[in-house]
C-alpha cells in the first residue's frame, strides 16, 4: 500500500492501555466492511513523524505502558524503522554538516597519560585557535597542552584564579584550582597571606605579577559548565618551559619584595 487512502466503514474503540503506539485516546477497528479509496497525490508528504521531545522522556521512565521506558524505544508490530528516508530538509542539513565537518575536522586525541613528564608535556599539543574552534562536547575527559604566556591574572575570587593565556594563534580564558595553581605560582595562598602579608583581595601579589608574560606549558581541559557560546578551560597541571638565566636569577625573596600591582 504505497500511497494515501480514504478509509470508511470502520469502527472506533478506546485505545489500548498497553504498548501505546500513537498519542490518541481512540483506535480504529477495520473489518470486512471497511473500504479504502486511494487519494491522488497532490502534495502529501512522503513521511510524517510525531516524535516525543527528549526533555519529556524523563516523565515516562516508570511508565511501562508507553513505548519509551528507560529512555529507549520498544518495538511493537506497529513500529517501523526508516533508514536514510528521502527528506529534502534532512539532505540539506546533512550537506551543511559535512561541509562544516570538513572545515573543522575532529582532533585526534591521545587519552592515555604517560609517566614520562617530557612526553606528557607534548600530549595533545594543539594551538589555541584550533581548540577554540572545536565543540567541547566531543572531548569529554580529554586533556590538552599548549605553550602559552599569561596575559592577565584575576585572584579576587578567592577559591580559584582566573587568567587569560595566549600563544601565537589566539587568547583564551583558563581557571586554576588548587594543585594547578600551586604548580603555576610555586606557592600557595596561605603562604602569601600568613607569611608575606598579601591580605588585600583586590591587589595582585608580586609573585603572581612576575609570571605575566612568562611562557609556560599548561595542561588543561574544556570546562564542563560554562556560559553558552563560551569555551573556557580548566588547568590540570603546569610544566616549566626552558627558563632563561635572567629569569632564573629571581629568588623568592626578590619576588616577594617587589611592589604589588592591581588585579584588574
Amino acid at each position: 500500500m504505497d500511497g494515501c487512502y480514504s478509509v470508511s466503514n470502520y469502527v472506533c474503540d478506546n485505545a489500548n492501555t498497553f504498548f501505546v503506539t500513537v498519542p490518541h485516546k481512540t483506535k480504529i477497528k477495520l473489518g470486512r466492511a471497511a473500504k479504502f479509496e486511494e487519494i491522488l497525490d497532490d502534495g502529501f508528504p512522503v513521511y510524517y513523524f510525531n516524535f516525543l521531545a527528549y526533555g519529556q522522556l524523563g516523565a515516562r521512565l516508570d511508565n511501562h505502558k508507553t513505548l519509551t521506558g528507560n529512555l529507549q524505544l520498544i518495538a511493537t508490530p506497529a513500529s517501523y524503522i526508516y533508514i536514510n528516508p528521502t527528506i529534502p530538509e534532512a539532505a540539506a542539513m546533512a550537506a551543511e554538516f559535512v561541509e562544516r565537518h570538513n572545515q573543522n575536522p575532529v582532533l585526534k586525541i591521545q587519552y592515555q597519560k604517560s609517566k614520562d613528564v617530557e612526553v606528557e608535556k607534548k600530549r595533545n599539543r594543539f594551538p589555541l585557535v584550533d581548540l577554540l574552534s572545536q565543540n567541547p562536547n566531543r572531548y569529554a575527559g580529554a586533556q590538552f597542552t599548549c605553550k602559552a604566556s599569561l596575559v592577565s591574572i584575576d585572584a579576587s575570587k578567592g577559591f580559584f584564579i582566573t587568567a587569560h593565556i595566549a600563544d601565537e594563534t589566539a587568547q583564551a580564558k583558563i581557571v586554576f584550582f588548587d594543585a594547578a595553581a600551586r604548580m603555576l605560582f610555586q606557592t600557595d595562598c596561605n603562604t602569601l597571606i600568613d607569611h608575606h602579608g598579601y591580605t588585600d583581595p583586590y591587589t595582585l601579589p608580586a609573585p603572581l605579577t612576575i609570571l605575566i608574560g612568562q611562557p609556560k606549558i599548561i595542561q588543561f581541559r574544556f570546562a564542563r559548565f560554562c556560559r553558552p557560546g563560551a569555551k573556557d578551560f580548566v588547568a590540570d597541571a603546569v610544566f616549566e618551559d626552558i627558563v632563561s638565566p635572567e629569569k632564573e636569577s629571581h629568588t623568592e625573596t626578590d619576588i616577594i619584595n617587589q611592589p604589588t600591582a592591581s588585579a584588574s
